[in-house]
């Protein structure tokens, strides 16, 4: 661990106090151990001013690092609600086509039923070829009336695993941050024990000025005995003194100082173990939900591609018989382009679905906040551009349709 410009400054005060008591044991003079301990209150002066600005920068780098991420994560929240928003508008309007295709569909096969039943019509054939007829067109309304088609589109098949890996890296994420503020205030909490530590050696230092203004008034004493001899040595232990003194006076305001950087450091400690203790058991709880719904939505892709496939089956088989003997109704032209349709517009839910998948794919990245940042502005691009495929890919057929053969899309 490398050693910080307060820590030296710390060991060297602690130094200068623990060579006090080892002069007076020596019998040193009692100016050298007063340049000691004035030598230790200058360090410990110092290491209280570098200690000081670390941890105001430290304080000012995690709060500002605190409102960053409370920012992106609520953006990000947001976005995430309205790309769900738009998704549900996307699927009501799938189903709305759907159910237009249904009435379409429903209303050609009354169509084709009454003039099938008509013996006089040109287009009759064989009663086993009008049978088959109607069981096809039948079979075909029963599929369009699911309302598993409201959820088909080619690209859910990867959606469930893409949706359980993204969530994965967003909770991954968010742990990160977590750690940090818990390693964070661990570093607080050691900076508290340092400073405990420097109010202890305030106190030690205070002790010894004590008894070196004790030494020095005995030693006034002794010069005053001494008569006319003494006096030399009576200068220098009133010099003695007075330097006590105000080594007193200053570890008096150091151990103010001391306080108000305590104070500061506890303000910054709750601070700091307030963002680690966040609770992430709401973003767990998010991801089971979206396992859960991704899980649904694979199953309701499957059911909806096999019914998709059936009905692409069975509009073949009633193009191949109608083309055969009723080709001026115009029905598998119809549903033809009404499936095309259809097939754009799922194409569009899938390069929507794609594009938040794709915008998750960032574990290159290092840095939580820059990570939710990017995800936002794209998140910001992608809800656009689902707005202006979703105004684009409207469809409505007009209710005359079945009785001229045209379709209108619009």
């Amino acid at each position: 661990m490398r050693l910080r410009a307060d820590d030296l400054a710390s060991l060297a005060a602690l130094l200068c106090c623990a060579s006090i008591p080892v002069w007076h044991m020596l019998r040193a003079p009692s100016w050298a151990m007063s340049l000691a301990a004035v030598l230790a209150a200058l360090a410990i002066c110092a290491a209280l001013v570098l200690s000081f600005k670390a941890r105001n920068r430290a304080r000012e780098a995690a709060s500002a690092n605190h409102r960053r991420i409370n920012d992106s994560v609520r953006r990000y929240d947001e976005l995430c609600a309205a790309i769900a928003g738009n998704s549900g508008v996307q699927y009501a309007t799938l189903g709305k086509s759907l159910d237009r295709v249904r009435e379409i569909v429903a209303n050609a096969v009354q169509d084709l039923r009454e003039g099938l039943s008509d013996e006089g019509s040109p287009a009759h054939k064989s009663g086993s070829q009008k049978r088959a007829l109607r069981g096809l067109v039948d079979e075909l309304v029963t599929l369009a009336s699911e309302e598993m088609l409201t959820g088909q589109e080619s690209g859910k098949r990867n959606f469930a695993g893409e949706a359980k890996a993204a969530i994965h890296k967003f909770v991954e994420t968010v742990e990160y941050l977590k750690t940090s503020g818990q390693h964070i205030s661990t570093r607080f909490d050691a900076m508290r024990t340092n400073v405990e530590a420097v109010n202890g050696m305030i106190g030690e230092v205070g002790q010894i000025n004590k008894q070196t203004e004790l030494l020095a008034l005995n030693a006034a004493i002794e010069s005053a005995r001494a008569g006319e001899a003494g006096r030399g040595f009576a200068v220098v232990a009133d010099e003695v003194r007075k330097l006590a003194q105000r080594t007193e006076k200053f570890s008096e305001q150091i151990s103010g100082r001391l306080q108000g950087i305590q104070e500061i450091i506890d303000e910054v400690g709750a601070v700091v173990a307030v963002t680690s203790s966040t609770d992430i058991a709401h973003v767990r709880e998010s991801e089971s939900h979206v396992i859960a719904m991704t899980d649904e939505i694979s199953e309701r892709a499957a059911r909806a591609r096999m019914h998709s496939e059936r009905i692409n089956d069975i509009s073949e088989s009633i193009r191949a018989i109608i083309m055969q003997d009723i080709l001026s109704l115009q029905f598998e032209d119809l549903v033809s382009q009404l499936l095309d349709r259809l097939h754009d517009h799922t194409d569009s839910m899938s390069r929507f679905s794609a594009g938040f998948f794709d915008l998750h794919r960032d574990s290159e990245e290092r840095d939580g906040v820059t990570r939710i940042t990017r995800r936002n502005q794209l998140l910001q691009t992608l809800l656009e551009d689902a707005q202006q495929a979703r105004g684009a890919n409207r469809l409505d057929i007009a209710e005359s349709a079945q009785k001229n053969g045209s379709i209108e899309l619009f």
